[in-house]
């Protein structure tokens, strides 16, 4: 049997005030059984587990995920209660599966509004979309939205992504992340003109963005991730912008203002090329785009190749600095040999090109550069 913490037959924990409990809470990653064990800890634990300020409801656990009925039970008892205790709500974020819980997440939603929540996040799955309550333009201390449609579409005609129309907005709003949402163009820059205070903007598989044009000057952290080769321009008039991350494969490379960048990181996937192979305008452009980053602190490019998938990592500092490559070590079971390239003459193809590319940039002294040899396939 589980023992309540103590010291000299006291109840520490039962000691600390509500709101020590509550960020201990809010740190934690616990299921609702691993809750009703921990409640035995402390005589107060239950008590701060049920009225803490951030609600956060996965109706999947491992591979399985927990049965219609119990989610929307446990969902339902725990906003109701918030409602009739009056209790503050920071967070309310879903993750669920399928159209039957739809219904129930208008009313949670308006539940979480009442109770003028200040992060809200819809995470879904399933082939259907989910429309926004009108109720959520009511939610006026909403600093946080995060809206979220998954599915694993295998071309860019079956895509039924996350409906998402934003028709008003308070200035409150400062995070947006859109994954898998049908924004348009038009909507997408009625966004940022009722919104102008976001200074963090998430852009995920929105497939029907084709020209992404930003002008704020409040926005300090952008991240896009396109897969579809769907974009066609990027403008960022992003003055006071800290931290670009993009994930993707060819990015259009048009204008962006980089005066106060201090990170960026350019992820390219080209599996199917070797560098060099794609088209030179590509590149000339990628050469072109790269330079504007001379001041960032930290610039990091990736591009993944099918012969040869070489990582480069640029920094102020002109040494080993003896840290861990903060690299995506998923294929490192595949990796065979690490060659590296800065200070040495040039061997090998791959690079020669690297070296003859970076060489016609301003970057060539402050980067690291590495060629990474695969094990064979067996």
């Amino acid at each position: 049997m589980a023992k309540r913490v103590c010291v000299d037959g006291e109840d520490r924990i039962s000691e600390l005030p509500v709101h020590i409990i509550h960020h201990i809470l809010c740190r934690t990653d616990l299921d609702v059984e691993e809750a009703a064990i921990s409640c035995m800890l402390s005589k107060r634990w239950y008590y701060c587990w049920t009225s803490r300020p951030n609600l956060i409801f996965n109706q999947f656990q491992g591979y399985k995920y927990r049965p219609l009925e119990n989610y929307v039970k446990l969902v339902d008892q725990s906003l109701r209660s918030h409602v009739e205790k009056n209790l503050h709500l920071e967070q309310f974020i879903l993750t669920y599966n399928g159209q039957e819980v739809d219904p129930h997440v208008d009313t949670w939603i308006e539940l979480a509004v009442k109770l003028n929540v200040t992060e809200l996040g819809i995470h879904r799955f399933g082939l259907t979309s989910y429309n926004l309550p009108d109720v959520i333009y009511d939610a006026k201390k909403l600093t946080t939205l995060q809206l979220s449609r998954y599915t694993e579409p295998t071309e860019q005609g079956n895509l039924h992504p996350c409906q998402i129309a934003i028709l008003d907005g308070y200035n409150t709003l400062q995070t947006l992340k859109l994954t898998g949402a049908t924004i348009t163009d038009q909507q997408f820059r009625d966004v940022s003109y009722k919104f102008p205070n976001i200074s963090e903007l998430d852009l995920a598989r929105c497939y029907k963005l084709k020209n992404i044009e930003i002008q704020s000057e409040k926005l300090k952290k952008f991240t896009l991730l396109e897969e579809l080769n769907s974009l066609e321009k990027i403008t960022i008039q992003a003055p006071n912008l800290l931290k670009f991350d993009f994930h993707g494969s060819k990015m259009p490379f048009t204008y962006m203002d980089t005066s106060s960048l201090e990170s960026a990181r350019l992820n390219f996937f080209l599996p199917g090329t070797n560098f060099g192979s794609v088209d030179s305008s590509w590149y000339t452009s990628l050469q072109h785009f790269v330079k504007k980053f001379n001041y960032s602190k930290d610039f990091i490019l990736i591009i993944f190749c099918h012969q040869a998938m070489s990582t480069l990592k640029g920094c102020i500092q002109k040494q080993n600095c003896g840290k861990e490559c903060p690299s995506d070590t998923v294929w490192h079971r595949n990796l065979k040999e690490v060659i590296s390239c800065s200070g040495t003459s040039e061997e090998g193809m791959a690079a020669s090109m690297w070296n003859l590319w970076l060489k016609s940039t301003s970057l060539f002294d402050q980067v690291n550069n590495f060629v990474l040899e695969w094990k064979d396939e067996a």
